[in-house]
């Protein structure tokens, strides 16, 4: 049987999973059942969500020990009952508009190839204000762009082949987790199930201070896991490895320069193309060309 679906990792959720499940709820036109999965990783029961989950008719699972984000959603996925079809990790504080999932589907399905299809976004705020993500530029999915950092904020913006996502066999299990959402993206492209971007808003994410991005250094730890730990195990090269941290201290020397910190600029800069003079020019050019052609 062909369906979708759809799972959502909850951790101390009840002041957003209401929101995020009736966006499940309220999508318009699917043409596929859909299977609505809520997994409470590790909450403490006096905080759980199950009463949230089951008003919204969704498959509820409790993890008794919290497993991180990644795990809740390997799990959610081996849950899904459909034999094809599609599969989406929501967060529990983001929430999609009405249309997400029909204009998705339409999109995988006219690009037949693709594995994974990402729309734009709307990042908001506890306030209410919001802007779009991505305004006059557009993430670049090309495996070789991907490797540079992740393109998508959020797994929120992403529906995947089911199928694809299975014959990955994604683990995400990284010594710092945090950046298990990039490891995805490499590791569909990398199986050749590469994702397209649909240009339209279609889902809201939300910024706060319990957000995932807001702890930096932590995000940084993570995102290095990758590369040490994962770039040998997807077949990516020691050469992607040096144009990956050239293109990091570029970034680095950069934020001094907008700060007219000039010589620790000139030190950063500096230290990173005698370090490894190929790896310097190429990650340059790669800011080159993400300027050229308006990528994020």
């Amino acid at each position: 049987m062909t369906g979708v679906t759809i799972v959502v990792p909850v951790y101390y959720g009840r002041d957003y999973l209401k929101r995020c499940l009736e966006s499940v709820r309220q999508q318009e036109k699917v043409p596929l059942p859909i299977q609505l999965i809520a997994l409470e990783d590790g909450t403490p029961e006096p905080y759980s969500s199950e009463d949230i989950a089951s008003h919204y008719h969704a498959e509820y699972h409790y993890i008794t020990h919290n497993q991180g984000v990644a795990q809740a959603r390997r799990l959610g996925a081996s849950l899904s009952v459909f034999d094809d079809g599609f599969l989406a990790f929501l967060d529990q504080d983001d929430y999609w508009y009405p249309t997400f999932l029909t204009t998705m589907i339409e999109a995988l399905t006219a690009h037949p190839r693709s594995g994974f299809a990402v729309s734009n976004a709307h990042i908001v705020f506890p306030e209410g204000t919001k802007y779009q993500l991505y305004q006059t530029k557009v993430p670049s999915l090309r495996l070789k762009d991907l490797k540079m950092f992740n393109h998508i904020v959020t797994p929120s913006q992403v529906l995947m082949r089911l199928n694809n996502f299975r014959r990955t066999n994604w683990t995400g299990q990284l010594s710092t987790p945090g950046a298990d959402d990039w490891l995805l993206w490499l590791s569909l492209t990398r199986h050749g199930f590469p994702g397209i971007f649909v240009p339209l808003t279609l889902m809201a994410y939300l910024e706060h201070d319990g957000g995932a991005h807001q702890n930096i250094p932590k995000m940084r730890q993570s995102e290095a896991s990758v590369v040490e730990e994962w770039f040998p195990k997807l077949g990516f090269s020691r050469w992607d490895q040096r144009r990956y941290w050239a293109g990091v201290n570029i970034e680095r020397s950069l934020h001094y320069a907008y700060a007219k910190n000039w010589r620790q600029f000139f030190r950063v800069l500096s230290d990173t193309t005698i370090k490894d003079p190929p790896a310097s020019l190429s990650a340059a050019w790669y800011r080159v060309e993400r300027k050229l052609r308006h990528w994020v």
